[in-house]
């Protein structure tokens, strides 16, 4: 299964349509993509999501790493900062021997993920995203003595022995519009992404693959458009690296809306 970040936007009239809920209004957006148990079904993208999630604060600045509502007794050591059950490295692997770690599931914090398009300050995001990529160098460095490079390297993204701090920001800290990008964008019923999310973080085919596949027909190339004739939603597939997707995601989505659009981050799953 995976997990990945929507941003919604919404106009002041969706917004008042859905009788002045921001809530209704992204149930609204988000209705036609579910799956409603069939996994993979043409136009579906999600099958439960959350306003925030394990994405919160993307556009507004909330950290919750340093929310301390977010950190509780570790339950694999129940705060003693050592596991009696197994030896492992700093006493324990769920707190790192401090006694407390943070909860799978961050808090709801009111307004932390809802931010009006004049509201988005890009500059304090670009810093705020800095500093998280510097904590996370950290958190990898201070592992980087274990045995298992290999997974430290994929839960962080980066093996220090490998790559020094510089480094690692140039690669993955870049302009400060890039602290905005989410995986998809949804807007009017039209869902935005650069490739379809399949489980497990890997990619699956789109609408148009499997009708090629289906119909023995060549894959069609570029971006893969796809309507759903009883809501007219529309799936569009860019087709296109992440690099080039996080690149593109601002000036193609997000710079020339109008100032009283609401966005609106949300954790999907597939």
């Amino acid at each position: 299964m995976s997990h990945a970040s929507c941003l919604v936007a919404l106009s002041p009239e969706n917004i008042t349509g859905a009788s002045g809920s921001i809530e209704r209004a992204v149930e609204f957006q988000m209705y036609p993509f579910n799956e409603n148990g069939e996994w993979f079904k043409d136009s579906s993208r999600w099958d439960w999501y959350e306003i925030g999630g394990r994405y919160t604060g993307r556009l507004t600045g909330y950290d919750p790493e340093s929310d301390p509502e977010n950190w509780k007794t570790c339950h694999l050591c129940h705060g003693a900062g050592k596991r009696f059950d197994m030896v492992v490295a700093n006493g324990c692997n769920g707190c790192s021997g401090t006694g407390t770690a943070r909860e799978f599931h961050n808090r709801k914090v009111d307004g932390a993920d809802i931010v009006k398009r004049v509201d988005l300050d890009i500059a304090a995001l670009h810093k705020q995203s800095r500093k998280a990529f510097e904590k996370n160098y950290a958190k990898a460095a201070s592992k980087s003595a274990d045995s298992d490079r290999q997974w430290i390297k994929m839960l962080h993204n980066v093996d220090p022995l490998e790559e020094n701090l510089d480094a690692y920001l140039t690669r993955v800290c870049k302009t400060a519009d890039q602290s905005v990008v989410h995986y998809a964008f949804l807007r009017n019923r039209h869902w935005n992404e650069p490739e379809r999310l399949g489980w497990f973080g890997s990619t699956t085919a789109t609408e148009c693959e499997i009708q090629a596949k289906e119909t023995s027909i060549k894959a069609a190339t570029g971006r893969c458009l796809h309507k759903d004739e009883k809501t007219s939603a529309r799936v569009i597939v860019w087709n296109e690296s992440w690099e080039a997707w996080s690149k593109e995601f601002y000036r193609r989505f997000v710079e020339d809306l109008s100032p009283d659009t609401v966005l609106v981050t949300v954790d999907y799953h597939v």
